[in-house]
């Protein structure tokens, strides 16, 4: 799972799918709008949306350990939105663009007003697989969505 630190991520990840394993990192530029609560050791980033006021984070797999150089691949990307258990909060959607694509850019939005409440109420995970090679990074950052 990505680890962050003052809104970047990485992580170094043994990619199968060449014929000598390699490292790439899946790199990610966190952007708010963060919970203003302490992120649980489970999640990987901790985010606060509501209408208007969505959160939009760039990733890349990238064997230089930054979006700028070193790009490998071309990846197709998936999120899943998960309800937590009890929770009553609906429309919450998670695109990719381009997809595929390397970088790519994760929308996290919802039609729902914010609320004052701090708990979480859904989860979105992230996979990624290459296109050609069909190597994946699956469940590599799951996000904790508060309202």
């Amino acid at each position: 799972m990505l680890s962050t630190s003052a809104g970047f991520a990485s992580t170094l990840v043994r990619h199968a799918g060449a014929a000598a394993p390699q490292r790439y990192h899946i790199v990610a530029g966190w952007g708010g709008p963060h919970a203003n609560v302490p992120c649980p050791p489970q999640y990987t980033e901790c985010l606060s949306i509501s209408r208007g006021n969505p959160s939009s984070t760039p990733f890349c797999i990238s064997s230089a350990g930054n979006c700028s150089s070193g790009l490998v691949g071309i990846w197709d990307w998936t999120a899943v939105v998960a309800k937590v258990r009890g929770q009553d909060y609906k429309k919450i959607s998670a695109v990719w663009s381009p997809d595929p694509g390397n970088p790519s850019t994760i929308t996290i939005s919802t039609t729902k007003r914010h609320s004052r409440h701090t708990r979480i109420v859904a989860t979105v995970t992230l996979s990624t697989c290459e296109v050609t090679s069909g190597s994946c990074f699956s469940d590599f950052a799951v996000v904790a969505i508060y309202n």
